[in-house]
């Protein structure tokens, strides 16, 4: 739904993205939150910050957000939106 809609997918879920890319899942990017341990108003800022500074880089890829970090990891080739 998320793909035939034009939107990126975001979860908690810490198999989500690595099934995405195993399966080859019909996805324009998955954002994984990695902040369980971030109290709400906390993690609310930094997945804004961080969407915000990535912009459009999270087409085609897993972006795994993290209290000190981002990590992205490319998804499936042939479905590139250029």
């Amino acid at each position: 739904m998320a793909y035939n809609n034009g939107r990126i997918l975001l979860t908690e879920d810490a198999d989500f993205g690595e099934l995405a890319i195993r399966f080859k899942a019909q996805t324009l990017g998955v954002v994984r939150i990695a902040l369980k341990s971030v109290d709400r108003e906390a993690r609310n800022i930094r997945v804004v910050a961080a969407l915000s500074s990535l912009g459009e880089t999270v087409c085609n890829v897993l972006v795994v957000i993290e209290p000190g970090r981002i990590r992205r990891r490319p998804l499936r080739t042939d479905l590139l939106i250029l």
